[in-house]
């Protein structure tokens, strides 16, 4: 089974998300960048979700420590944002998420983006 870690510091949209995703995942959530940082350096995962609004530290620092960190064993990451301006959006892409979602997300919408992001990573493995 995948394992997903969410970060959110919304505790609703963890809820929201390890509700939607726990039938088909296996899910871990953290409500701060730090604990995801702390969680990833004992523990692997195949993609996080990442809420770029966070106190403390944002999503695209974490990111950045995700990759300063990782390397080449880095995961995937699904940035979620309520922030749907084209510079966030452009700047999600750029710092290296895969993908972004609109919060508050639609079940199904981030089901099958979690799924097709999975698909184009096993297809780049199987190149």
């Amino acid at each position: 089974m995948k394992h997903i870690l969410v970060v959110d510091d919304n505790k609703t949209n963890l809820i929201a998300a390890k509700t939607v995703l726990s039938d088909l995942y296996k899910v871990t959530a953290v409500t701060m960048g730090a604990q995801a940082l702390k969680f990833l350096e004992n523990n692997s995962c195949d993609m996080v979700l990442l809420d770029i609004d966070m106190p403390e530290m944002d999503g695209f620092e974490v990111l950045r420590q995700i990759k300063e960190r990782h390397m080449e064993e880095e995961p995937p990451v699904l940035f979620l944002t309520g922030n749907t301006e084209a510079e966030i959006i452009g700047r999600c892409i750029a710092d290296g998420g895969m993908d972004v979602l609109e919060k508050p997300f639609v079940s199904n919408v981030l089901l099958n983006r979690i799924s097709l992001l999975f698909e184009v990573l096993e297809a780049r493995k199987n190149k």
